[in-house]
């Protein structure tokens, strides 16, 4: 999956939420990173210019996907399925033979389960 693009789903969900020291460490002059993600963006692309805030992208990537390698087969399934491959709830209920109101609950249960384990780093 990209997580990256994940992750800026889930900080735009409010999932993945800043420190209050990183407010600090941002340059309001530098395009903002999170929503204006793209597929070919990444860490050595010249995106930051601040080697302190690629070091703190970098944590935050790899908390958040430590917390993801915790998700069930299922739970890992739906979040792929929509972030990563962009594919309707519809689409995904048919393949786990649910409904497309249990897959939204599904991806609600998870964003919650992540924002509280993120929440604890």
């Amino acid at each position: 999956m990209a997580m990256d693009r994940f992750h800026a789903c889930m900080v735009e969900a409010g999932a993945g939420s800043k420190r209050s020291a990183d407010d600090e460490l941002e340059d309001p002059e530098d395009p903002p990173y999170y929503g204006c993600v793209r597929e070919d963006e990444n860490l050595t692309s010249g995106h930051f210019h601040d080697p302190l805030r690629a070091l703190q992208q970098r944590q935050r990537h790899a908390i958040l996907s430590a917390a993801f390698d915790t998700l069930e087969a299922v739970e890992r399934y739906v979040m792929e399925s929509i972030y990563d491959e962009h594919r309707t709830l519809r689409t995904i209920g048919g393949d786990l033979g649910v409904s497309e109101s249990r897959v939204s609950q599904i991806h609600s249960e998870v964003v919650a389960k992540l924002k509280m384990r993120l929440s604890g780093s």
